[in-house]
């Protein structure tokens, strides 16, 4: 018999109050503590419309993501946030990550990136393959040497870190 199990991968869109809050805060219309709170009420949203599909493994979505990459170039001071690329053809963009020294996780990512009390076990975690890393990066070398690098220094204590917090399983998008 196979098993499948089911789960939410990578960032799932923001609602519409949620955007406009975020923009509304950029113009000086609301509060910080305001567009928190709207993250977690979509945060929340999120989680009961997954127990109620009955997925087997919950997200959060990552709401408070930027992108798939910033937290994890937040998180090591090797990288920097580079130009503004367009992903693909879908009106999205993302930070491409500029290598400027040794490429090591610092332990953890920024308060509001980790969601591991908000979200329910058995939890699912979303991280760039190495590949994906290395190919939308700007290194210093090589990207096959950017690639180990990331895999090693970066993704791999970023997955550990996940584990200890209860993730159960690592998507590598």
């Amino acid at each position: 018999m196979t098993e499948i199990a089911a789960y939410l991968h990578g960032i799932y869109p923001r609602s519409e109050e949620l955007v406009a809050a975020t923009r509304d805060l950029d113009r000086g219309r609301t509060t910080a503590e305001a567009v928190s709170e709207r993250y977690d009420q979509d945060l929340r949203e999120l989680v009961a419309v997954q127990q109620e599909a009955g997925l087997d493994y919950l997200s959060d979505g990552l709401l408070r993501w930027h992108d798939l990459f910033r937290p994890l170039v937040e998180a090591c001071p090797g990288l920097t946030r580079g130009a503004l690329v367009r992903w693909f053809d879908n009106n999205t963009f993302y930070r491409a990550p500029e290598e400027h020294g040794e490429i090591v996780f610092t332990g953890s990512l920024a308060s509001q990136y980790d969601t591991a009390g908000a979200v329910p076990e058995p939890r699912v975690a979303t991280l760039p393959s190495p590949l994906l890393f290395s190919r939308i990066g700007v290194p210093r070398g090589s990207a096959n040497d950017f690639m180990r690098e990331v895999a090693r220094g970066l993704l791999r204590p970023a997955a550990e870190r996940f584990v200890s917090q209860g993730y159960r399983v690592i998507q590598l998008q």
